[in-house]
């Protein structure tokens, strides 16, 4: 059985909303077995949070910030941590003189167990920046760089999405992954640097 509640509300230009779970967490530990198998166990979890959104003409400053109880920790220890994710977005309206806006973003995450984060996001920075088209084919374009500061392992993600016609939509991005050896949570994905495109008919 779970139990959560939220309040969001504003202040003038400030979004704010608070939030309390008690509940399964979504993130196990895994216990060996006799027969060579790892069998998921969940912990159940308190936990508080805060998120915060606040507009300044062309500008906003975003913040999650979380306190978690009961949480398996990499190491599969049960334990109480702190959370927060702190970005900014900078909107640059018709910056090529054709429309075109250009979104600029910046995201810092912290936790406060460090190495023994589960998620991998203990002390993260990620940079990029967005191009909007504003055309009738809703073009976007997206580039992110994320970096552990701790390790040097990074990210570097470009996509793409445009509507082909009123049923057809294409969407292609490219991924690429650079020292993840060194992050205890990511050297099994060491190597899952990809393309991938698509195309999705909609009716």
């Amino acid at each position: 059985m779970a139990n959560a509640i939220r309040w969001s509300g504003y202040f003038g230009d400030i979004d704010l909303g608070l939030s309390w779970f008690r509940g399964t967490g979504h993130s196990p530990r895994l216990l060996p077995q006799a027969d060579g198998t790892l069998k998921p166990d969940y912990s159940r979890i308190t936990q508080a949070g805060l998120d915060i959104q606040y507009l300044r003409g062309d500008t906003a400053l975003k913040a999650e910030i979380i306190r978690r109880k009961g949480q398996y920790d990499r190491l599969g220890t049960a334990r109480s941590y702190r959370a927060g994710v702190f970005g900014v977005e900078h909107n640059l309206y018709d910056i090529t003189g054709d429309g075109r806006d250009l979104v600029l973003l910046a995201e810092y995450a912290r936790d406060s167990r460090k190495g023994l984060s589960h998620s991998g996001f203990q002390n993260d920075l990620t940079l990029g920046a967005r191009w909007v088209w504003n055309d009738v084919e809703d073009t976007q374009v997206l580039g992110l760089l994320t970096r552990d500061l701790d390790n040097a392992a990074q990210t570097m993600t470009v996509s793409i999405d445009r509507r082909l016609t009123d049923e057809l939509t294409f969407e292609a991005s490219a991924r690429l992954v650079e020292r993840y050896e060194r992050d205890p949570n990511s050297t099994a994905l060491s190597k899952d640097s990809a393309v991938i495109a698509s195309v999705t008919y909609s009716f």
